[in-house]
């Protein structure tokens, strides 16, 4: 058996269970494909503060930069920017065909002097290596941005989804239509366009002469912005945050999902293709990793993105439309179910490290 060390800036804990859980999901697809897992990984088991997190910080570039990499057969890094002692670790050269970086959301676009500097490093000591992206989306990116040769780049969806988890549900909509958005209330998210639907609910109720609710998940960096509207709004219902495995209730007690994300740093979509395993379409922007899988008439509607607010508000409103009007006729499960699984991942995890 393979091992494999596992790297990442962050990992799920009892103190806190939903940071990075994409990480755990990820080790265990590496794992069901034939690996022993060994994890050096960021674990914050308490509230985490600055001061703390600095520490946490501290001891992980410890060890990175002295960990022995020879008795490893695999060298998975996620976030390599974040991990950049690793590179400069004395075992890292002797090790380099076994390295495999994986990028994901800011590593590659965000524009900090941190990032700047580190991804110059990351860049320069892992050009051989293989990279691995979540969406041809950020395969273009690496490429654009970060010059990495093609054949040097593998496209994986990151963990994939647990599709026994996010299960089919009902496809057909009740007396209220239950309009879902479950990415976090910041701006950057498309919380502005969000609450411009809230807005227009009454309008939306007129024309389709049926009820709307719009669940919105109680989280988010500008969340504090805009809970008083939120509250007082007899159209929303916020849902308290909830462990991923709790999630499947929310996407069963919606109709179809918002994606309204306005971040270059989308590089794949989970909570879309979660939605899209239970069986509800999904209304997005036509960019970043989204028209991979957001199909028009198949798994939900996109929207071309407009530099006037207003097109996009009354984009997402004809998108909404369109979808309450066929909405027997979408199918998204089965895009995940072929290409975004788990068991898909684990299979293309096989063929990237050749087991």
């Amino acid at each position: 058996m393979q091992i494999c060390l596992f790297i990442n800036n962050g990992y799920p804990t009892q103190a806190n269970p939903n940071h990075s859980t994409y990480a755990e999901t990820i080790a265990d697809c590496i794992a069901k494909s034939g690996c022993g897992i060994e994890l050096l990984v960021v674990k914050f088991n308490k509230k985490i503060s600055a001061l703390y997190k600095l520490l946490k910080y501290l001891a992980f570039w410890f060890k990175l930069f002295w960990k022995n990499l020879n008795k490893y057969d695999i060298i998975y890094v996620n976030h390599a920017p974040f991990a950049y002692p690793l590179f400069w670790n004395p075992t890292f050269r002797k090790n380099l065909q076994k390295v495999f970086v994986h990028w994901h959301g800011d590593d590659a676009v965000v524009k900090t002097s941190f990032l700047r500097y580190s991804r110059r490093i990351v860049k320069k000591a892992t050009r051989e290596c293989i990279q691995i992206v979540p969406s041809n989306y950020y395969k273009t990116i690496l490429i654009d941005e970060l010059g990495f040769q093609p054949d040097k780049i593998a496209v994986s969806p990151s963990g994939g989804v647990d599709v026994k988890m996010f299960k089919a549900l009902t496809n057909k909509v009740g007396d209220t239509i239950k309009i879902g958005f479950a990415s976090g209330m910041s701006d950057g998210k498309g919380a502005d366009l969000i609450m411009a639907l809230i807005d227009k609910a009454e309008t939306i109720e007129k024309i389709i002469n049926k009820s709307v609710s719009f669940k919105i998940i109680d989280y988010g960096s500008d969340i504090s912005k805009y809970h008083t509207r939120l509250s007082d709004n007899k159209h929303v219902e916020l849902i308290p945050p909830m462990l991923k495995s709790k999630m499947p209730d929310f996407y069963s007690n919606i109709d179809l999902l918002l994606m309204s994300s306005q971040r270059k740093s989308e590089s794949l979509g989970l909570v879309v293709l979660e939605a899209m395993s239970c069986g509800k379409p999904v209304v997005s922007f036509k960019r970043f990793a989204f028209p991979e899988f957001v199909i028009p008439g198949i798994s939900g509607e996109m929207v071309d993105y407009s530099e006037n607010f207003n097109n996009n508000v009354e984009g997402f409103m004809d998108a909404l439309m369109k979808i309450y009007n066929n909405y027997s006729t979408y199918n998204p499960r089965e895009i995940v179910k072929n290409r975004y699984s788990k068991e898909y991942v684990i299979e293309q995890y096989k063929k990237i490290f050749g087991c």
